[in-house]
């Protein structure tokens, strides 16, 4: 599983891969709401509307993050910093690529934050260390879950999601 980042940058192509493990499910794609203003003229009966077509949608990925050369936990909140800091408020595409290659991707998307998600039976939120090599295959390396949001600027039916096989 990995999530590109696509960007431009100065008129170059910028891609940012993250060293994500696994991502849980489908993106969250919340419903786009229409842009419509309303009014009441005196006189008439009922109201007018004036519709301005859809606005945009947040989405939210849930992802863990873990490498194989994460040794110490503080090397997972440095990635987090020196790779999602900079790009926020970044307008980019999102690239899903899963394990069968099947792509899908998310058009016109400006990076907002992303939060670290707490996981059952620990009081903070923290890396954790695999000791059971199942995330990726080394054992006592460290992961977090992570959801990041996103806010896609446009919804129309040709930028919703699509699903391609290469």
């Amino acid at each position: 599983m990995a999530i590109t980042l696509k960007r431009t940058n100065d008129g170059q192509q910028v891609n940012t891969v993250l060293k994500c493990g696994d991502l849980h499910g489908a993106p969250d794609l919340k419903t786009p709401s229409p842009k419509v203003h309303r009014r009441y003229f005196w006189g008439n009966l009922g109201e007018v509307e004036i519709y301005g077509g859809k606005t945009g949608r947040p989405v939210v990925l849930n992802a863990i993050f873990n490498d194989s050369t994460w040794l110490k936990p503080w090397y997972v909140v440095n990635y987090l910093k020196t790779t999602l800091d900079p790009i926020i408020g970044i307008n980019l595409e999102i690239e899903m690529t899963y394990p069968d290659t099947t792509k899908a991707n998310l058009q016109k998307c400006t990076f907002e934050k992303y939060e670290l998600v707490p996981q059952p039976g620990h009081q903070m939120v923290a890396p954790l260390k695999d000791t059971t090599t199942m995330l990726n295959g080394t054992a006592d390396t460290w992961w977090i879950e992570v959801n990041m949001f996103f806010h896609q600027l446009q919804t129309g039916i040709s930028d919703s999601l699509f699903v391609t096989n290469p």
